[in-house]
């Protein structure tokens, strides 16, 4: 199933972060189930907002 989604989490990235990077640090929330196809920052202090398409399993 493909989805787009928006989240927003609290956790650094690094824009020279490549998605398996990003998706590690997913994998340590309640989204672990979620597969990312593509991604999208925006930043709010600490805050990053992050949009994906993804695949959810």
């Amino acid at each position: 199933q493909i989805l787009s989604g928006k989240r927003i989490l609290r956790f650094e990235v690094d824009l020279r972060m490549d998605i398996i990077a990003i998706q590690e640090k997913i994998d340590g929330t309640q989204y672990w189930d979620e597969r990312i196809l593509a991604v999208n920052f925006s930043y709010f202090g600490d805050e990053v907002e992050i949009w994906w398409t993804i695949v959810k399993e």
